[in-house]
């Protein structure tokens, strides 16, 4: 038989859950944010008539006895009044004891009173930076880039459009390629990460990402998925894609099957046409599409970190002189000077910066 201490440890246990959810915290106390793993998402607020209802309607439906009225708390004098965070963490543990014997039907509880302790998401402001340049590099200006990865030293880039798609490695102090490797026609590039020696470069519409050796740029396999395909990078054990909603999707580099997905928001709201990634640790930095912003987001909830403004990197001139589809595309760190690179569709110029307060 469990007491209030016991459900509230108990209830902490499915944090976990929440997180790889993607679910927001809970604002107010920490027995609100023990018990709302799972009603968070539905944003219901219920009265203590609402909640009785709910609760009876629940033992009835198994079979079992509604609870007794003494089972509500003696302070409970106006039924309309919602429940405090404390009423919320007794009443369930009394309704643990007095009706529900399976697990399965505790957690429908837990549920409904979690949304009666008025749960809410809760994230902190997000730091904000802007890059600030420390080099400029030559850049291929007919290059629509889609991805950019830095790997030991050496740079690589997709490119998109249908009939101008590529994979390429770029030499990074003249802007030259080295190597490429055209797609079909069919095929619109996008994203680009690495596993293992191999790069992965997603397609927009086609469900197909094509595979390629590191070394050689020799196209050795594919994968297919489904929807979308934007921005990839790898964190070092999954792949984390992006399809221009506010939604990361986990992929097994092996296999390129989904293990789990992350709604990405900052301060509760969802941020979204997540476009071209960039793994570094447990964050992902990606560029919101058509803008010169940049987010950080963490990969444990989904939170934004940090809001980079990325804008100013072209001159008034060069970004007129590039054409209306020259927006911001491309992030690639470097861990060796924990400085980030920048590029963007047909820019002319590569960027190398660090991010800075503003």
């Amino acid at each position: 038989m469990r007491d209030s201490n016991t459900l509230l440890a108990s209830s902490r246990a499915a944090a976990p859950i929440r997180e790889a959810r993607g679910d927001s915290a809970c604002v107010a106390s920490s027995t609100c944010r023990a018990l709302c793993p799972i009603a968070v998402d539905h944003k219901i607020h219920l009265s203590w008539s609402e909640a009785r209802l709910n609760v009876e309607g629940a033992a009835l439906s198994r079979g079992l006895h509604p609870p007794r009225l003494g089972i509500f708390p003696s302070n409970a004098a106006d039924p309309r009044r919602p429940l405090s965070n404390r009423d919320a963490l007794v009443y369930t543990a009394r309704m643990l004891r007095h009706v529900y014997r399976r697990a399965a039907v505790a957690a429908a509880v837990l549920v409904a009173l979690c949304a009666t302790a008025r749960c809410a998401p809760a994230q902190s402001p997000p730091t904000p930076l802007r890059a600030q340049v420390i080099e400029s590099y030559p850049h291929d200006h007919d290059a629509f880039t889609q991805g950019l990865l830095l790997h030991d030293g050496s740079l690589y880039e997709s490119t998109g459009l249908y009939g101008r798609s590529s994979v390429r490695q770029v030499e990074l102090q003249t802007g030259r390629v080295i190597k490429r490797v055209d797609l079909p026609p069919e095929l619109f590039g996008e994203g680009l990460a690495e596993a293992g020696g191999r790069l992965v470069q997603l397609t927009w519409r086609q469900g197909v990402a094509p595979t390629y050796d590191l070394a050689t740029l020799a196209r050795n396999g594919e994968f297919k998925f489904a929807g979308e395909g934007w921005g990839l990078c790898y964190d070092g054990q999954q792949f984390i894609q992006s399809d221009g909603s506010n939604r990361l999707t986990f992929r097994d580099p092996a296999t390129f099957a989904v293990t789990r997905q992350l709604a990405v928001s900052q301060e509760g709201r969802p941020v979204n046409a997540l476009n071209e990634l960039e793994c570094v640790g447990d964050t992902v930095y990606a560029n919101v599409w058509l803008t010169d912003r940049i987010v950080a987001i963490s990969t444990a909830n989904g939170a934004v970190r940090a809001d980079i403004d990325a804008s100013g990197l072209l001159t008034p001139a060069e970004r007129a002189a590039s054409g209306p589809d020259a927006i911001l595309n491309g992030i690639a760190h470097d861990p060796a000077t924990n400085t980030f690179l920048l590029t963007g569709k047909l820019w002319p110029k590569l960027f190398r910066v660090r991010f800075v307060p503003r």
